[in-house]
């Protein structure tokens, strides 16, 4: 019998996984051993299977689930110490529930099994007397350093798969007899279908709950596209009346034909990104690669959001460029998502602040980087920062404005590249860094 070995991380602090089982029978000693044997009298099958499927029903989750297994387990194998393992997101076997098991010795089993994962019909496997039987050294002797002398694996299969195990320890040699084997296969099943039947329900409820918050934000998200666009509407009426005006003099029309060109500037990029977000969610954006000036792409961006630094009375500061650095990019598309980063860094700074520019080149790679001393980002929203329709109302003002969906625009664009972007921040108040990596030529 192969009982290769892995090592993972040791569960809770305690030798009871969750609740105790209590196993509420005599003990007795084996007929085949001198020693004494702190087992338990299994109970008849029909009082163990029917008090197992009673408190299964019942359970209305997961967590539920274990004690009643563990008292099944040790009712069934007539033993006073088991545990469940089940197979985590890199199959590898994890302690989930466990009775009279210590820090040291889960830690040092966690990860074995007797099976390979794609065995396609894995059987029980025991251990009459684990003194004499082959191991393997270091598995022996956390074996047998917690004092267990007689062990059995038996495999949880759901679907055709296998998912995890349960183990049943005897604390001396034991003789596992058919019947007993049988009645620990027929708890394995329940236990497999119905750990199986909970992670179904509880994915189910997770997805459900994915939904309901997808048309919660997707409804924010109209009301503030709703707000978006009345507002310069409303300040075009405004300054049409004022051209309307017979009163009105000549500087008072001339302020009124820019605030209309800043509107309708503002219009055209909120209807422009929302078209954009469609064409790349649909995958009908196509890009125009090829090389490119990085100082070329840097001056098309500032243009883009040039109006917007003026207003504010802020300043750009660039360094690390290079004019001779090349980009392998689309530079309009680039210079989309630059001017929406510096856009960003001026909307949440101060006026007459400073908005820092950082380039480096790399081996196959340029990184810049746009640094602002403004608002900053909550550590717990950083990493949905980059969400479709994300918003952090907890230190946006209402005045700032947005779609929340110009960061969501950035990254797409940059993935579409083979770049990558990421955002970091000391906390509220204290600025932000978005980087963005791009592909050289060649």
């Amino acid at each position: 019998m192969d009982c290769g070995r892995k090592v993972g991380p040791s569960g809770p602090a305690s030798r009871e996984g969750y609740v105790p089982a209590q196993p509420g029978s005599k003990p007795r000693t084996p007929a085949h051993s001198d020693r004494q044997d702190p087992v338990v009298v299994a109970d008849g099958p029909a009082a163990v299977l029917f008090r197992f499927t009673d408190r299964l029903y019942r359970a209305s989750n997961i967590r539920e689930v274990y004690p009643a297994a563990l008292e099944a387990i040790m009712s069934a194998m007539g033993c006073s110490r088991a545990a469940i393992l089940l197979s985590d997101q890199d199959s590898v076997m994890r302690f989930v529930a466990w009775n009279g098991l210590s820090d040291g010795y889960r830690a040092a089993v966690e990860g074995h099994s007797p099976w390979r994962l794609d065995d396609p019909n894995p059987q029980p496997v025991y251990i009459p007397d684990v003194a004499s039987a082959d191991l393997g050294g270091a598995l022996k002797s956390a074996v047998l350093d917690e004092r267990i002398l007689s062990v059995c694996f038996m495999p949880l299969v759901a679907e055709g798969r296998l998912v995890g195990k349960f183990m049943a320890y005897h604390d001396a040699p034991h003789g596992f007899g058919k019947d007993q084997i049988s009645l620990g296969v027929v708890v394995a099943r329940q236990l497999a279908f119905t750990i199986e039947r909970q992670r179904s329900a509880q994915q189910a409820r997770e997805a459900e709950a994915s939904l309901r918050e997808a048309d919660r934000r997707k409804e924010e998200f109209l009301a503030i596209i709703a707000h978006e666009l009345r507002n310069p509407l409303g300040t075009m009426a405004l300054a049409l009346d004022v051209l309307e005006s017979c009163r009105a003099d000549a500087q008072a029309q001339s302020n009124a034909r820019q605030a209309i060109r800043r509107q309708k500037d503002l219009l055209a990029r909120l209807v422009n990104d929302l078209l954009d977000i469609a064409r790349v969610t649909q995958g009908k954006l196509e890009l125009r690669k090829g090389p490119v000036m990085a100082a070329d792409v840097l001056k098309m961006a500032i243009e883009i959001c040039q109006p917007l630094l003026d207003q504010k009375h802020q300043r750009l500061e660039i360094a690390g460029l290079d004019q001779g650095l090349a980009l392998n990019v689309d530079p309009a598309r680039v210079a989309q998502v630059l001017s929406n980063l510096i856009g960003n860094a001026s909307k949440f700074s101060n006026e007459m602040a400073t908005i820092w520019l950082e380039i480096q080149a790399m081996p196959m790679a340029v990184e810049i980087a746009v640094r602002d001393e403004g608002m900053g980002i909550p550590a717990e929203f950083l990493p949905h920062i980059f969400e479709m329709y994300s918003q952090d109302d907890r230190t946006r003002p209402r005045s700032i404005g947005g779609l929340g969906i110009g960061l969501h625009l950035v990254k797409r664009l940059v993935d579409l590249h083979g770049g990558s972007v990421e955002a970091t921040s000391p906390g509220p108040g204290r600025g932000s860094i978005f980087t963005v990596r791009l592909p050289r030529p060649g």
